[in-house]
């Protein structure tokens, strides 16, 4: 035990930082005392006074036991040269004249320059401390003292206590100040105000200036503000030289529901025998169940239960001896359970190494994962979605009066996972109020579900509903196309470029911003603006401002062309609709009007079942004829041409007519016109030119 604790007293200094449970563990350093008594009977120089009454001596020839061998309880080794007093009060003095050491005892047998053994023993040890000198005091039912070494043994309730309140108590301890070494074997309870515990065998040696506890070490910590707290360790090292505590071997601390278990602790005190640094590690384990309060800090939304594991734990107190920092790793982990008022989900946060940082008031300000960090929220209530968020660090500000975080940032490698999409970026910020990610970097997002993949150079990812807005440079593929869209073929991808995409999962609408293309196929819509909504018919789509569309159809004939200020399409009865300066041409069919209706045959095929023009002036133009109206109506299955207007001009082969009405067929010579009175006035019919 000796040479492991000297052995950590050698290494390297650690890194990191502390808690409040352990704050008054402080008292402990008292202790070394021990130290400073060594010191004081080694420095004893001057005269020596020695008093007492003479009693009778034995004239028995019992040999002398051997050195230090314990006698019965309340007799002296029967030597008949031996020196026996009633009473004895020694005294030594410095060579300045100070009083040093005081012994007295009720009874004293033995020779003055070798051992005495003593009844009834009280000590009195000055000694310097804090530059000042402080005293202690030794009570023990016997003692065996060697003036000439000098050295002591005290035995049967042995108690030692300090002017400020330390009381070591244990049947037996040895000084031996030759050495500078003060031992016990036996069982050692000590005390001091809100602290107490117990050891099982006690060393402390000056060239080190350290006490150890060998055994079965058990502290006791009382605060009148929280729950007591019981440590307890295999054995523990005190060491005034590092002003530190060492516990080693199944280190346990319990603080009402809290619990932390660890291969070894060490306690760093400052001047003031306050603990400015705690120290976890050959793996670790921190449950808390409920508010973290008591242990001096409080973690985001503190009521559920929160686990922290890792190899090492490291925890630092400020000047106010509020805890200022926490740090775990390495392969540290967090986990955040809700409590009952919390949102219905379990956080996990791991990475190498994670830092907490605290305000005045020990509220969480900050925390930080690096290399390898990964957060994960978990739904405990069976509804919704797991989401993880990991990169190669990451750092987090948080709002301390409601625990949440407002901004964590990841850099590097960022990876993004909700069920069914998955996201990645250079770097990511997350805000826990608003469930927003926003991503940038090179940015993308994959829905394996909707088969929809985003690429960007910004993502903003609503991660609870999944919807997501992204910007500059947009790539938007839908794989498969959407289905009852009437653009592409059967299986044909959806591409759409832009320079901002927003997508609203709830309401299943994508809103395409500025330059948009949208392809599929052979088929294409271009517009400053685009919408689509998915519908159990298919996607209703709208296109604002500089509208452009072009659909291969099933071959030349079927070819769809057409241009507008908007544009719209809805799929209950799959019909375009084009307003604002609309052109729309199929074939030799080209026709003109301030709004268009274009209504499309079944899903399955392109095929043009009826074109109505209307709205304004009406032009059209097939083959050789060029009209005006108010009203077009166009079956393409009969090429069929109707058009309404006061008057509907027709110009034919560079004749002219007007009327109320004109009805032609695209495939053939015959016109009617229709005067004003409602009578067909006028038959044009010409020679079908053959081939």
């Amino acid at each position: 035990m000796q040479e492991s604790f000297q052995e950590k007293r050698r290494a390297s200094a650690l890194r990191s930082h502390p808690t409040r449970i352990l704050r008054a563990i402080a008292f402990l350093v008292v202790v070394g005392v021990c130290g400073a008594v060594i010191q004081s009977f080694r420095q004893t120089a001057g005269p020596v006074r020695l008093e007492g009454s003479r009693a009778q001596s034995s004239s028995s020839s019992t040999p002398t036991p051997a050195p230090w061998a314990s006698p019965s309880p309340g007799y002296a080794p029967l030597d008949p040269k031996a020196d026996k007093l009633d009473a004895l009060v020694f005294e030594s003095f410095t060579a300045s004249g100070k009083k040093g050491v005081e012994l007295q005892a009720q009874g004293s047998s033995g020779r003055e320059t070798e051992r005495r053994f003593l009844d009834s023993v009280k000590a009195r040890i000055p000694f310097m401390s804090q530059g000042r000198q402080q005293y202690l005091d030794i009570v023990a039912d016997h003692a065996q003292h060697v003036a000439s070494r000098p050295s002591a043994l005290f035995q049967g309730h042995v108690k030692l206590k300090t002017d400020d309140g330390l009381v070591l108590e244990t049947d037996e301890l040895f000084y031996d100040g030759y050495d500078a070494r003060v031992q016990s074997e036996h069982r050692v309870t000590f005390s001091r105000k809100d602290i107490s515990g117990e050891g099982l065998g006690m060393l402390y040696e000056g060239s080190s200036d350290a006490i150890e506890f060998f055994k079965n070490v058990k502290i006791h910590l009382r605060d009148p503000d929280d729950p007591p707290a019981d440590i307890e360790a295999n054995a523990g090292c005190l060491s005034r030289a590092q002003n530190a505590l060492f516990l080693d071997g199944s280190v346990r601390v319990k603080q009402g529901e809290n619990r932390v278990k660890s291969g070894t602790l060490q306690l760093y005190f400052d001047d003031n025998h306050a603990i400015h640094r705690a120290l976890f590690r050959d793996g670790f384990e921190l449950v808390a169940n409920g508010d973290t309060g008591p242990l001096g800090f409080s973690f985001p939304r503190a009521n559920g239960r929160k686990t922290i594991s890792g190899r090492r734990l490291e925890l630092s107190f400020g000047s106010s001896r509020q805890v200022e920092e926490v740090a775990a790793g390495p392969e540290a982990v967090m986990i955040v359970e809700p409590g009952p008022q919390d949102l219905p989900e379990r956080r996990d946060i791991r990475g190498e190494y994670l830092v907490f940082k605290f305000d005045e008031n020990g509220r969480l300000r900050e925390y930080l994962a690096q290399f390898g960090a990964v957060v994960r929220f978990i739904p405990t209530s069976g509804v919704g979605a797991t989401r993880s968020i990991s990169a190669d660090d990451l750092a987090a500000t948080m709002d301390p009066v409601s625990g949440e975080a407002e901004n964590i940032t990841f850099t590097g490698n960022v990876v993004f996972d909700r069920r069914e999409q998955r996201g990645k970026g250079a770097k990511a910020a997350f805000s826990e109020k608003t469930a927003r990610m926003v991503v940038s970097g090179g940015a993308s997002l994959d829905d394996t579900v909707t088969r929809v993949s985003l690429l960007a150079s910004t993502i903003d990812i609503d991660t609870r509903a999944g919807s997501f807005r992204a910007w500059g440079g947009v790539r938007h593929t839908q794989k498969g196309g959407i289905p009852g869209s009437p653009f592409g073929g059967a299986g044909s991808d959806l591409l759409a470029t832009s320079r901002q995409v927003i997508y609203d999962a709830a309401l299943k609408k994508t809103q395409y911003i500025e330059r948009v293309i949208l392809r599929a196929g052979q088929d294409e819509l271009r517009a400053q603006a685009i919408e689509t909504v998915e519908t159990p018919s298919g996607p209703r789509i709208t296109a604002d401002t500089d509208v452009e569309i072009a659909i291969a159809g099933m071959g030349p004939e079927s070819r769809l062309e057409a241009r507008a200020a908007k544009m719209t399409y809805t799929p209950q009865d799959r019909k375009f609709g084009f307003t604002g300066s609309a052109l729309v041409r199929q074939k030799d069919f080209e026709t003109k009007a301030p709004e268009i209706l274009v209504a499309l045959g079944p899903q399955g095929g392109f095929e043009v079942r009826s074109l109505e023009a209307k709205g304004g002036p009406v032009s059209l133009r097939s083959s050789e004829r060029n009209a005006e109206g108010l009203h077009l109506m166009f079956t393409p299955g009969d090429g069929r041409v109707a058009l309404e207007g006061a008057p509907v001009k027709l110009e034919v082969d560079g004749r002219r007519v007007q009327g109320k009405a004109i009805t032609f067929f695209t495939t053939g010579d015959r016109i009617e016109v229709v005067g004003e009175e409602g009578r067909t006035e006028t038959v044009l019919q010409r020679k079908v030119k053959k081939p």
